[in-house]
């Protein structure tokens, strides 16, 4: 928490990957998970999608507890049902994560100027 005070004290937020915060991802989220009740609720949550079921909604796993969300890794494949999704109040975006050198032809290669 000292860091959270720090960043609070110097008018910060903080933003964290909340894919260990969802028990139902991977076997070890479902200890980490635990974690989620002693985080203070204005950490923002960026929903780590790329590895998981598309067809699940999982920001709902994390929603419940009170944190605002924001979509992480926003590239239009992993998003479907985007307009349901985002009219939750405390979903409040999306994050475009590139994960590739930034250069044209990068972006080409990898499918990133479809994403972005």
């Amino acid at each position: 928490m000292n860091l959270y005070n720090y960043m609070k004290k110097m008018g910060l937020g903080i933003m964290i990957w909340s894919d260990m915060l969802h028990e139902t991802t991977t076997d070890y989220s479902k200890e980490t998970a635990k974690a989620r009740d002693m985080l203070p609720k204005d950490i923002m949550m960026l929903d780590f999608t790329w590895y998981f079921d598309f067809a699940s909604d999982i920001e709902e796993d994390i929603l419940p507890y009170g944190f605002e969300v924001m979509m992480g890794n926003f590239y239009s494949s992993h998003y479907p049902r985007y307009s349901k999704r985002i009219a939750h109040p405390n979903m409040v975006g999306g994050e475009v994560s590139t994960w590739t050198a930034v250069s044209e032809d990068k972006f080409a290669l990898n499918g990133k100027f479809f994403d972005i």
